[in-house]
């Protein structure tokens, strides 16, 4: 296998450009939040709220390309209603300890996943505590990205774990690297445990990745099985990678943020977080799209400047 590693680089010329880019969609984001954080949002899809978006016209105006736009909104919306849907798990859970009644249960659970919850009582008072009105952490970040501000951008993919080491806008190639092992390596193991506990063979990788992802059971011939124990028994392989990349780094006693993205970045934050406790971790939105988002935006206020300079 032949693993390939990519790097983008934005010229200075380009920075103001992408800086609007940022300003503009950090607002939507904040604006949505702010929108359909809540009950608004309650009973419909997310294709209900993009229509709702669409039709209302409240970003049309921006001075933004129309598909940075429509993945952002798209992008906005999936992150608030799965912020919903960890709720209702949390209400589920309550659920259960409430009552043993298995009607009772079904009913309570329909409601939840109906997104019907307020025509009962029990139900709206625990969705008013796990589901509190969201707000989007998106801002102007721009100052914390200067010429002289260090950061580690680290890359979790499916097979392998990349990160780069930054100074400003140049890239330190001697703390900079990739080693085999990301996403997949996780799954296999926990796929490996199962089997053993479950005797036989699991290969369905995909539907572990899914499980994991949305926080939920893996459903197994008739069984749901909580993932978590099985994912605390792979946090070696993970200390593992992230001890190399540790190595690789150095101390990052001025770096003012560990950036990751990738499928993978939710199974290695809480990792790189303990060898990294006294520097800023941001997991960045919707991470598995992270480098899809960066190559769209860099283009397009690539094809900006270009038709501003035409039309000079």
């Amino acid at each position: 296998m032949t693993t390939v590693t990519r790097t983008l680089y934005a010229t200075p010329s380009s920075l103001p450009a992408l800086g609007a880019v940022c300003d503009a969609m950090a607002f939507v984001r904040a604006d949505l939040w702010r929108r359909f954080g809540a009950l608004r949002n309650v009973g419909k899809s997310a294709a209900d709220i993009r229509k709702e978006v669409t039709a209302a016209g409240w970003y049309a105006g921006l001075a933004v390309d129309g598909t940075i736009r429509a993945e952002t909104t798209k992008d906005a919306v999936n992150d608030i209603l799965t912020y919903k849907a960890a709720a209702c798990a949390k209400v589920r859970q309550a659920v259960a300890k409430r009552t043993s009644d298995a009607t009772e249960r079904k009913r309570l659970y329909t409601l939840l996943k109906s997104d019907q919850w307020l025509e009962d009582s029990y139900l709206h008072r625990m969705m008013r505590k796990h589901f509190r009105h969201g707000v989007s952490a998106s801002g102007n970040r721009q100052k914390e990205f200067g010429r002289d501000s260090a950061h580690l951008v680290v890359d979790v993919g499916y097979f392998t774990t990349d990160w780069v080491y930054a100074n400003g806008f140049t890239m330190d190639d001697k703390r900079s690297g990739g080693i085999p092992g990301g996403a997949s390596q996780v799954y296999q193991r926990i796929a490996a445990l199962l089997a053993r506990d479950q005797d036989e063979q699991i290969d369905d990788l995909e539907r572990i990745d899914k499980a994991l992802r949305e926080r939920s059971p893996f459903f197994f011939y008739g069984s749901d099985i909580d993932l978590d124990p099985y994912l605390e028994k792979s946090q070696p392989l993970i200390a593992g990678v992230v001890k190399e990349m540790q190595n690789n780094v150095g101390q990052l006693t001025n770096v003012r943020s560990i950036i990751i993205s990738g499928g993978g970045a939710a199974l290695y934050a809480s990792a790189i977080r303990k060898a990294f406790p006294r520097v800023t971790l941001e997991v960045i939105d919707a991470p598995c799209l992270a480098n899809a988002k960066g190559f769209l935006v860099v283009g397009e206020a690539g094809l900006a400047r270009e038709r501003a300079t035409a039309k000079a």
